[in-house]
C-alpha cells in the first residue's frame, strides 16, 4: 500500500521476479502487480502488451552467456495517484544494451573450450521507457 501523501512514484531495477509459469521450473513468484496494488502500471506490458515477454535476461540472445534461461527480471513501474494532476502515460518501452561493445571480448570456458566472447553493456539487457507528461490537469 502506498501512502496517500505520494502522487507518484517509480520502482525499477533487476528485481528478480519471476511471474510466468514456465514448465520445469521453480515456482513462480506471485504476480508483482497483484502485490503493489492496480495503481502501478508495468511500463513494459502497458505498451508491448502480454505477447511480447520482453526478456531482459535472455542467455540465447545475449552472446556473453551461456545457455537457454529467458526471463523478465528487470522491471519499471510507475505510480501516478488520481490526485497526481499528471496527464500522463507510457509512449514507449524498448530494450537497451542488446548489442556487443565494438572490440571487446573475453574468454570463457564453455564446455571445457576456452572461447573469446563479445561484452555486452551488461548480462542483462537495460529497459528505456518514454514517459509522456502532458500537462497538468486542475
Amino acid at each position: 500500500m502506498i501512502s496517500p501523501s505520494i502522487t507518484a512514484a517509480i520502482l525499477t531495477g533487476d528485481l528478480n521476479w519471476d511471474d510466468q509459469q514456465r514448465p520445469r521450473s521453480k515456482p513462480t513468484d506471485p504476480p508483482l502487480l497483484s502485490l503493489l496494488g492496480s495503481s502501478w502500471i508495468d511500463a513494459w506490458t502497458e505498451t508491448k502488451g502480454e505477447d511480447d515477454p520482453g526478456y531482459t535476461y535472455n542467455a540465447a540472445s545475449n552472446q556473453m552467456l551461456s545457455g537457454y534461461l529467458k526471463r523478465r527480471f528487470d522491471r519499471f513501474l510507475i505510480y501516478f495517484s488520481k490526485k497526481s494532476g499528471f496527464n500522463s502515460r507510457i509512449a514507449s518501452s524498448s530494450l537497451i544494451g542488446t548489442n556487443p561493445i565494438p572490440g571487446v571480448t573475453y574468454s570463457k570456458v564453455v564446455r571445457k573450450v576456452n572461447r573469446q566472447l563479445p561484452v555486452l553493456p551488461s548480462d542483462h539487457y537495460g529497459l528505456a521507457i518514454n514517459i509522456s507528461l502532458e500537462g497538468i490537469t486542475k
